[in-house]
């Protein structure tokens, strides 16, 4: 699905498999949709220049890159479940420049990582995340509240590598393994206070 300009499309119980890129708005456009599977992509949302998304309920399985916004995008989903392909190791499955995502009561399931970039913001809350790195960079701001990281990969670290430069800033409030370790915060794994970057957490870290 393409919507270029300021267009206005709703769309509802879509079945979008298996459709290289399920959506691609630019300039301005304005798209939601609720209970869409979007199984099979290659790229689940291409946004640009100003797009309003919003996609409650969102599905999908064997997802090669969840989304790509760039340039005032803001996404929203609320009760979403998404997994990446198997295996992917993108590292930008996630990637937001310049633009805003939302994400609540979400299972968002890749071995991979989610980035913001350029003055972007990252929200998930109440959520599910089984993912490689966090990364914010350039001003960004990552939010991880009432979120659970699943350790159930054999290869993943005890907590995803949570990585902050250049002013940016990451917030984890209630972010806790799912077996009830500790987050464990290491130099080797996890990149803090370099360039005036701040990292905050409320919660049981060691």
């Amino acid at each position: 699905m393409r919507i270029d300009g300021a267009g206005c499309v709703d769309v509802a119980g879509n079945d979008m498999r298996n459709c290289g890129t399920a959506v691609n708005a630019d300039t301005g456009a304005v798209i939601s949709g609720k209970a869409v599977d979007i199984s099979g992509a290659e790229l689940g949302f291409d946004c640009h220049a100003g797009a309003s998304v919003n996609f409650p309920r969102l599905w999908g399985t064997d997802i090669k890159k969840l989304m790509h916004l760039q340039d005032g995008v803001r996404f929203n989903s609320n009760i979403c479940h998404v997994f990446g392909a198997n295996p992917t190791k993108d590292i930008r499955w996630i990637d937001v420049e310049r633009s805003e995502a939302s994400f609540m009561n979400a299972t968002l399931d890749a071995d991979s990582g989610f980035i913001a970039d350029c003055g972007s913001r990252i929200t998930i809350e109440g959520s599910k995340v089984k993912n490689q790195t966090i990364r914010s960079f350039f001003g960004s701001y990552v939010a991880i509240n009432n979120t659970v990281a699943d350790r159930t990969y054999s290869d993943i670290a005890d907590v995803p590598q949570l990585t902050i430069s250049g002013g940016s800033f990451i917030s984890a409030t209630g972010y806790s393994n799912s077996d009830s370790s500790p987050l464990r915060l290491s130099t080797t794994r996890n990149t803090l206070g370099v360039g005036g970057a701040i990292f905050s957490t409320n919660g049981e870290v060691s």
